[in-house]
C-alpha cells in the first residue's frame, strides 16, 4: 500500500513515539464511558461517523498526553483500525470482511473541529484503497500487510524496527440491550486487549446498551499516569460538543 496523499498514511511509516518501544510485563488499565447518543449527536452535526468522532477524540487525548511528557512527535500518530469492509468493498457474500486501515489521528492539530475534518479525510481515503476488492482479496491483502509485523514479533524484533502503526484503536459492537448475571444487571462491559513490543497502548471502544465503554490497555513502565489519557479523551469529546454547540 502506497500513500499518495498526506492524509492517507501507509503502514510502517508512522513516526517513532513513546508508544513504540519495548514493553515490560506489567500492565495498566484505564476506563472511560459516554452515552452513545453524545457521540451520535457530534457525528450528525459534523456529517461524520461515530468512529471518526472517537478517533478524533483519541488523537486529541494522545496529543495532550504526549505533550505533557515532552514526547509529541512533529508528525501525526497513525492508528491501525480494524474495520468491517463489507459495504466499502461491495461484497455480496455471507459473513464479514474484516481488514485494517491506517488512519492519521492528527495529533499535530490542536483544534478539535479541524482535527475531525482531517481524520474524516484520512479514514475515507484509507477505506477507498479497498474499493472493488472482493472478500478473498481483502483477506489476502490484510495478511500481507500484517506479515512483516508478525515476523517482527516472532523474531523478538518488535520495538526495534518500525511498527505497522503507533497503536491499535478498535470499535467493537456489543449487546444492544442490558445483560444479566444471576438476576443482577450488568451495568458496563469493557474490552481489555493485548499490547506488543512496538505498540505499548491499545484503545478499545465497546458499545453496550446505550453506552460507549472505552478501555485503555497499556504498558505500565512505558506510560506513566496513563489514566490521564482517559481523562483527556472525555475532555476532547466535550470540546467537540462545544464546537458544534451541543449540550453536554
Amino acid at each position: 500500500m502506497r500513500s499518495n496523499d498526506a492524509h492517507s498514511p501507509a503502514p510502517y511509516r508512522a513516526p517513532r513515539s513513546l508508544l513504540n518501544g519495548r514493553i515490560g510485563g506489567q500492565r495498566r488499565y484505564a476506563t472511560q464511558y459516554f452515552k452513545l447518543d453524545a457521540l451520535r449527536q457530534i457525528a450528525k452535526a459534523a456529517d461524520a461517523t461515530v468512529n471518526e468522532v472517537f478517533l478524533t477524540a483519541c488523537g486529541g487525548a494522545l496529543r495532550r498526553y504526549l505533550r505533557e511528557n515532552n514526547a509529541l512527535p512533529p508528525r501525526t500518530l497513525v492508528a491501525q483500525v480494524p474495520v468491517n469492509l463489507r459495504d466499502e468493498a461491495g461484497i455480496d457474500t455471507i459473513g464479514n470482511a474484516i481488514g485494517f486501515i491506517y488512519v492519521n489521528i492528527h495529533t499535530d492539530i490542536a483544534d478539535t473541529a479541524a482535527r475531525l475534518a482531517a481524520v474524516r479525510k484520512s479514514g475515507t481515503l484509507a477505506k477507498q484503497q479497498y474499493a472493488g476488492i472482493r472478500r478473498e482479496g481483502i483477506n489476502l491483502f490484510t495478511m500481507l500487510l500484517l506479515a512483516p509485523y508478525m515476523l517482527q514479533t516472532f523474531l523478538g524484533l518488535g520495538g526495534r524496527l518500525p511498527a505497522a502503526a503507533n497503536l491499535v484503536i478498535s470499535n467493537v459492537a456489543g449487546p444492544r440491550e442490558h445483560r444479566y448475571l444471576n438476576g443482577a444487571r450488568i451495568n458496563q462491559m469493557f474490552g481489555p486487549s493485548v499490547i506488543f513490543d512496538g505498540q505499548a497502548l491499545n484503545i478499545t471502544l465497546m458499545s453496550y446498551a446505550d453506552e460507549a465503554n472505552i478501555g485503555f490497555t497499556g504498558c505500565r513502565t512505558t506510560l506513566p499516569r496513563m489514566q490521564n489519557i482517559a481523562v483527556y479523551l472525555g475532555e476532547e469529546l466535550r470540546a467537540l460538543q462545544e464546537s458544534f454547540d451541543l449540550e453536554a
